[in-house]
């Protein structure tokens, strides 16, 4: 959306989720890298960073969870184990029955959150959170649930201290120390993502940096491989 979304409040009251779209494609980013999944898109973000590359302001289906459950079945042809629920920003809306029934059928649930609003989830060993701090705090009573943390990396907006971002995502050519993990976070569920600009000269200097950051601080370097591979 490149920051020109609106930015909308959470909303939990609805039985009703609102979403772009469902689909199969591989997990491009994160822990699950690599893996097939099925990919639940809400709509709708609290935040409106300038550079985010995705499309979520369409609300082209309002859908209760037994007919995203059959949307999903009628696409997972080849019995996918992994749901990856993001956005926009997935805990906008009422996503706690939807997560109970997917993880009672058996599926492995994946949560992409920017860490800033909380709901109380059905909390087991098949649901992950991955966050993607985009703002200098977190929901406090979201960190302990926190699994991994996916940082973006501009190569002007490094920290000197600790190799993660320093970037307002609010406003660009700003400054702001983006929200880090607790002291004692495992470092090997922290992972570095170079950002993309659109942009030959700057993508391989955000390469570069996040390659450097890397090794320097030991976090786990990684590509958007659904981007080269050209699949959504």
């Amino acid at each position: 959306m490149r920051g020109k979304n609106p930015i909308r409040g959470q909303d939990t009251d609805s039985k009703k989720i609102y979403l772009e779209k469902i689909f199969y494609t591989i997990q491009g980013e994160g822990p699950f890298s690599g893996y097939p999944a099925i990919f639940v898109r809400l709509s709708g973000c609290n935040l409106k960073c300038y550079f985010c590359d995705t499309a979520f302001e369409d609300f082209n289906y309002n859908l209760g969870v037994e007919e995203i459950i059959d949307m999903i079945n009628s696409i997972n042809k080849h019995k996918a184990k992994l749901i990856v629920i993001t956005g926009g920003e997935p805990f906008r809306q009422n996503i706690t029955p939807l997560v109970d029934k997917l993880i009672n059928l058996g599926f492995k649930v994946q949560i992409e959150t920017n860490g800033t609003l909380f709901l109380a989830l059905p909390w087991s060993k098949d649901l992950t959170i991955v966050c993607s701090p985009k703002t200098i705090s977190l929901n406090q009573n979201l960190i302990p649930y926190i699994n991994y943390y996916k940082y973006i990396i501009q190569a002007d907006y490094v920290s000197s201290c600790d190799g993660l971002p320093e970037y307002n995502s609010q406003m660009t050519s700003a400054s702001s120390r983006i929200a880090r993990p607790c002291d004692n976070f495992n470092k090997d569920n922290i992972y570095v993502l170079p950002m993309d600009e659109f942009d030959e000269i700057k993508n391989e200097r955000n390469i570069a940096a996040c390659v450097s950051v890397s090794l320097k601080y030991g976090y786990k370097f990684n590509l958007q491989i659904h981007k080269y591979a050209k699949i959504e």
